[in-house]
């Protein structure tokens, strides 16, 4: 069951973060760009799961669903908007690795295992991190794509931290209602923000039409039933064993996919970045 749970996990996100990135490199260029697109995805997923599911949570999973909902909006804002003007590939390593977060909490807070090969894990991913973000301020492309990929980062480590906090402190919760919910919210916060945005001249700058439409409904959807299933695995598979395999796993498949069909090109340092963050996540599985 466990293994059905991640290698699911593994092609519905590969999907989804290659779709985006191949969206965010034609089209994205502002975050309201991202703000407008995010939310015609998490829409989909809302009239997708809120029908079927309904809101059976109680007060607090509201909460919960409100704050992993705001977090998820910046995650997929600053994705989008990293991914438009950095790699694809290089990005997700870095954004994966912040599990390492939820790993560390978990092990503290739940007593889940944290073995001398998890504690390494995390030394090398921090020696990751280093090989990327050196010498970045350089170049000023290279310091916007730093700052989208720092703050998507922090947001999903975030998302993770409150989703496992409130699963944990509600076992008996209704997990798919619970991510349609987090999806409503995402989807009036996303879109919230971008009428904002437009109301102050800061409108798309891409023309909204059949492909716009098509490319959110379909990302909206995986997005939708990933959730359902990362949800559902963190409440019955330890954190610090689902989350390093995950990441690992998606890690290595953009890579790859990303070099095949969107012909990326890593310098020797995103390179060496990405290999020890492999080696990172293989090492806080074992």
């Amino acid at each position: 069951m466990e293994i059905l749970l991640i290698v699911a996990s593994w092609v519905l996100a590969a999907t989804k973060v290659l779709s985006q990135g191949r969206f965010a490199k034609n089209m994205a260029k502002t975050p309201s760009d991202a703000l407008f697109f995010n939310g015609l995805i998490f829409s989909t997923g809302a009239v997708m799961l809120l029908p079927i599911f309904g809101i059976n949570v109680p007060l607090s999973g509201i909460f919960a669903g409100f704050l992993v909902g705001a977090f998820n909006v910046i995650f997929q804002m600053a994705y989008v908007c990293a991914f438009s003007c950095g790699p694809i590939s290089l990005t997700a390593m870095i954004s994966t690795t912040s599990m390492v977060v939820p790993i560390i909490f978990s092990a503290i807070a739940y007593d889940e295992p944290l073995s001398v090969f998890r504690i390494i894990g995390i030394i090398v991913t921090i020696i990751a991190l280093y090989f990327t973000t050196e010498k970045i301020k350089k170049d000023s492309i290279k310091l916007k794509w730093a700052l989208f990929t720092l703050l998507a980062f922090v947001a999903n480590f975030s998302s993770s931290l409150v989703q496992k906090i409130y699963l944990k402190s509600v076992p008996e919760t209704d997990t798919s209602s619970f991510v349609a919910v987090h999806f409503a919210f995402a989807a009036i916060i996303s879109l919230g923000l971008y009428f904002i945005l437009s109301a102050s001249g800061k409108k798309c700058s891409y023309k909204i039409g059949k492909n716009v439409i098509f490319t959110s409904f379909f990302i909206g959807v995986i997005l939708g039933i990933f959730n359902l299933i990362y949800s559902y695995s963190l409440l019955v598979v330890d954190a610090t064993v689902y989350l390093p395999i995950f990441n690992g796993g998606l890690t290595v498949l953009v890579t790859l996919c990303g070099s095949l069909f969107m012909k990326e090109k890593l310098t020797k340092r995103q390179k060496i970045s990405i290999i020890l963050g492999v080696i990172a996540i293989v090492l806080m599985s074992l």
